[in-house]
């Protein structure tokens, strides 16, 4: 009986360290927009639409963007059940930007809140425009010249649940590539 109250006792600890270091947002130094730190004046719109049937998808908001210029896209749950999205990505919304460099890609304008990750729900069916405008990086309020993606890791459950094993394990998807400059 006490081994079993110590292996709970064990588990609870092991899932409540597990669930503080998941919330912890991303520390370090920033590459590109968004190095000053803090969130920035993104915008995010969410609205209802006629989505891709059977899966989550980004559309592009343009294929070309200046280097002063927002840079926008939209998720698209096309799934029949909400799916849920981590809100410490680029400029502390639910969407990364990458840029391509040496063969890979580079986060653009991680989140530098030092705040716990909060999960965002986004129903079937529901759109979610996310903008971002060039803020910090290595000159301010300008976007560095190249090739950029946007990802979008996220799980499908509904968002009171608790549990993580309740939830469907992360998925990512990307947009299309679009150039700045």
């Amino acid at each position: 009986m006490r081994r079993t109250v110590q292996r709970w006792t064990s588990a609870g600890f092991v899932a409540l360290l597990l669930l503080f270091l998941m919330g912890c947002g991303q520390v370090g130094p920033a590459t590109g927009a968004g190095q000053g730190g803090g969130a920035t004046d993104s915008a995010t719109k969410v609205t209802t639409m006629t989505p891709s049937s059977g899966s989550v998808t980004l559309r592009l908001g343009q294929a070309h963007a200046g280097v002063t210029d927002t840079v926008s896209v939209t998720v698209v749950n096309g799934l029949p059940p909400p799916i849920l999205v981590e809100d410490h990505q680029s400029e502390c919304t639910v969407v990364t930007l990458e840029r391509q460099a040496d063969g890979g890609w580079l986060v653009v304008a991680p989140c530098q809140l030092e705040t716990p990750t909060l999960l965002q729900s986004i129903r079937s069916g529901a759109t979610q425009t996310v903008m971002l405008r060039p803020a910090g990086g290595l000159q301010p309020r300008v976007w560095q010249a190249g090739t950029y993606r946007f990802a979008l890791s996220y799980s499908v459950g509904e968002k009171g649940q608790r549990n993580l094993a309740d939830v469907a394990p992360a998925s990512i998807v990307y947009s299309q590539t679009f150039t700045i400059g």
